[in-house]
């Protein structure tokens, strides 16, 4: 989990600092089996998938991303160690405030932290629900701190359109 976890952080920083143009799409992950992300993202993302099958959204303006994963081993962690680890590869601050929040309609852990690379300051968020003993579906996201109203709507509409599939 740490290791597709550092990859999807990496690709965060290189696609804030890219350009490409996007599309809307049909978005599933992972690509095969359930439970999964599934659901028509809207256009105005840029979508790049990882050698493990998680989703990187990046905003055509490159103020925010977001990232889908769904992790089938996640043993007997608790979402606080999971949300550690993920803070932790991102090389970001421990979180600072936790929360609740949802993940396509259900109940999720979430927790904040920022980063900082070449002078700029980014939030993060990482909301993380447990499906069942396996699996875990997370949304992070990650935004300039000096994001503009609009660009936070955008984001807001993407999360919003998140589905999941195959779970009870």
């Amino acid at each position: 989990m740490v290791r597709s976890l550092r990859f999807l952080l990496l690709l965060t920083l290189v696609v804030l600092a890219s350009s490409q143009t996007s599309r809307a799409e049909t978005v599933r992950v992972p690509a095969t089996g359930e439970p999964a992300f599934a659901f028509d993202a809207p256009s105005g993302w840029m979508i790049i998938y990882d050698q493990y099958g998680n989703a990187e959204f990046v905003a055509n303006d490159h103020a925010s991303t977001m990232q889908l994963m769904i992790i089938t081993d996640a043993g007997a962690m608790s979402t606080t160690e999971m949300a550690v680890s993920f803070f932790q590869a991102a090389d970001a601050s421990p979180y600072s405030r936790t929360g609740s929040g949802t993940i396509a309609g259900y109940t999720a852990d979430v927790f904040y932290s920022d980063l900082v690379i070449d002078d700029t300051h980014l939030n993060m968020a990482i909301m993380i629900h447990k499906i069942d003993d396996s699996h875990v579906a997370i949304l992070s996201t990650t935004t300039k701190a000096d994001i503009l109203p609009a660009q936070t709507s955008a984001l807001e509409a993407l999360t919003a359109s998140v589905r999941l599939t195959g779970v009870k």
